[in-house]
């Protein structure tokens, strides 16, 4: 299966996406910020990655900037429920613009999910 590596600095939402796709046999790391996602990236390879984009330290816009430089190649799930005065309606098409796949707003079940994982991830599933 694909290695995914979760961003989030909401800890209890990021536990719930990393029940979600364990729930699902998929391999699974977490990060509470962008800097420290980007440091996993040095040690880990990811075949996708799931991040906020309001976080303390490094937020997924430059997390985004960031790998489009460093893993060019890496698919993107860019998550947001708006922050800082931006609402997720404005916030999710730059983040598609910086270089997402995917965009989801918060709140979002896992059947809105886990369709998209697949789908990056190149494999089927049977969710519905």
């Amino acid at each position: 299966m694909g290695q995914i590596l979760v961003i989030d600095d909401d800890e209890q939402f990021l536990g719930f996406l990393k029940e979600i796709l364990l729930m699902e046999g998929l391999s699974v790391e977490t990060a509470t910020n962008g800097k420290e996602g980007l440091h996993l990236l040095e040690k880990t390879h990811f075949d996708l990655i799931i991040s906020d984009v309001f976080m303390p330290e490094t937020d997924g816009i430059m997390l985004l900037r960031a790998l489009r430089k460093s893993h060019p190649g890496i698919k993107i799930i860019g998550i947001s429920g708006g922050g800082r005065g931006i609402s997720a309606a404005e916030t999710l098409p730059i983040i598609k613009q910086l270089g997402a796949a995917k965009v989801l707003s918060k709140p979002f079940t896992r059947k809105e999910l886990l369709p998209l994982v697949y789908e990056l991830l190149g494999k089927k599933t049977g969710v519905g």
